[in-house]
């Protein structure tokens, strides 16, 4: 668990805090919340997304501290066949930017969560962001499926639309026209990556104090590695093609665990449950299968646009220490897949 050293100073992180986060950033309209003790379900259109701790972990230096594990998840449509579904699931995950689309129990649902603690907090305009960039994945995949099933003459999918309390919505928050694309135009991408190019050297420094040593930084990526784990860092921040999300940081996480043969839409599916499900750690992105000759090897993706570091980043050092954090949370649960 990256950064749980916390200096007695530093007060706890609690939902409060969190929830408040939240509110502000996403301007929730009260008409549209349901809040609960550690949760609350947002209704931005018909899909509601509910964000919630999901566990609680103590830290071994008996300081009474914990870090809180924050999920975020959208369910979006029933379906009964298990390849059908992680089939679909591989699909949706290929334009995803946060978390995942997983098959689990006869249903399909997004995911993502965040194990933050008192010294996380610069992930927490990263949790805001996912909580907007998945709900609008699901509101776009939804017309998505409807419309193939209609040309392919199948049944109509039957999606998890309205909320037994708030009824159904029928006009769109304004915030899901942020990433619903084809381009994104939040103010001060281009001079956040160019703060990033500056940062990438610094960074390599830092996260070194980790375990993961470099082995290749220049303009195009940068890339640091572990005995099981090569992550791979790459720019995104070409004006006249940034896409949906905007400008940001690409992180792939290759894991040095290879299996045989083809892959299968279910085993992917499965690592994809194991870390938005059945994980005690964060779930930040998908994963998918990256084929070579002999057979496959799990590869965790995530994006990171700069809305993620954005009030944390004020110089190359602090975007240095920022993105430290950020890929300890995206990176290294990958290692439970090998």
């Amino acid at each position: 668990m990256p950064g749980t050293d916390v200096p007695e100073l530093i007060p706890a992180l609690e939902w409060r805090e969190i929830r408040d986060h939240l509110a502000e950033q996403l301007m929730f309209d009260e008409q549209w919340i349901e809040e609960a003790p550690d949760r609350l379900t947002w209704q931005p259109w018909a899909f509601p997304t509910t964000i919630s701790i999901s566990d609680r972990i103590g830290f071994q230096d008996g300081s009474g501290q914990e870090a809180l594990r924050i999920t975020i998840a959208t369910p979006l449509m029933a379906m009964r066949d298990e390849l059908d579904g992680s089939t679909l699931c591989e699909a949706l995950n290929e334009t995803a930017a946060f978390g995942s689309f997983v098959w689990t129990d006869g249903a399909i649902h997004a995911r993502a969560a965040f194990l933050l603690n008192p010294l996380s907090r610069s992930l927490l305009p990263a949790l805001h962001t996912a909580v907007l960039i998945q709900s609008t994945n699901v509101h776009q995949a939804a017309p998505a499926i409807a419309k193939f099933h209609a040309d392919e003459g199948l049944p109509e999918p039957r999606f998890f639309v309205g909320h037994p309390t708030l009824g159904m919505r029928e006009e769109p928050d304004e915030l899901l026209s942020i990433y619903a694309g084809p381009d994104c135009s939040l103010p001060m991408q281009a001079e956040m990556m160019a703060l990033w190019r500056e940062a990438a050297p610094l960074f390599v420094e830092k996260i070194a104090a980790f375990g993961l040593a470099a082995v290749n930084v220049d303009e195009t990526q940068c890339s640091v590695t572990s005995d099981s784990l090569l992550v791979t860092l790459t720019p995104l921040d070409d004006p006249e093609g940034s896409g949906q999300y905007g400008m940001g940081v690409h992180i792939s996480t290759t894991v040095n665990f290879s299996t045989n043969g083809e892959p299968d839409p279910t085993d992917v599916n499965a690592l994809n449950a194991q870390l938005g499900v059945e994980s005690q750690l964060d779930n930040l992105g998908h994963v998918s299968a990256f084929v070579f000759e002999e057979g496959w090897v799990p590869q965790l993706t995530t994006f990171i646009p700069t809305a993620c570091w954005a009030g944390y980043a004020s110089d190359a050092d602090s975007l240095a220490a920022a993105m430290v954090n950020i890929v300890l949370h995206a990176s290294l649960p990958a290692d439970q897949l090998s």
